[in-house]
């Protein structure tokens, strides 16, 4: 399991941010927080929630890495 971690551990990539549509983001409660060469970083309400992942993954066209953000925090970082 994720352990919860905080937003101000991040520094938003506005390029990763812009990559899923906020309208997207908003409905299913995630933000992207940074990308790498081999995979993305994407805050979620519940990191466990497999299909959640995978959808993004796919939207993406690449690995994602979850991890547990609260309400607010996802909102801060859209």
């Amino acid at each position: 399991m994720e352990a919860f971690t905080e937003l101000s551990q991040y520094s938003v990539d506005p390029a990763a941010a812009s990559l899923l549509d906020v309208d997207f983001c908003l409905e299913r409660q995630v933000a992207l927080l940074s990308r790498a060469a081999d995979k993305v970083t994407v805050g979620m309400l519940d990191p466990r929630a497999r299909d959640l992942v995978a959808d993004v993954s796919k939207r993406l066209g690449r690995p994602v890495q979850p991890v547990q953000l609260n309400a607010y925090e996802i909102r801060q970082a859209l």
